[in-house]
């Protein structure tokens, strides 16, 4: 039972490591130029929210 554990560990901690297919936590989002994010973090005191990353 203890190595059935085990295994179970071990192949869910492989799986998370591996490449994901779709997109998600990591994928590329459109936010616009550079220059323009820099201001709206300085205007914002240091903080951005983007509605864009929360897909």
């Amino acid at each position: 039972m203890f190595g059935l554990g085990i295994t179970g560990f071990g192949t869910a901690s492989i799986a998370f490591l591996g490449p994901q297919v779709s997109g998600g936590f990591g994928s590329k989002i459109m936010t616009g130029f550079v220059s323009s994010l820099l201001a709206d973090i300085r205007a914002g005191g240091g903080f951005l929210y983007m509605a864009e990353g929360r897909m």
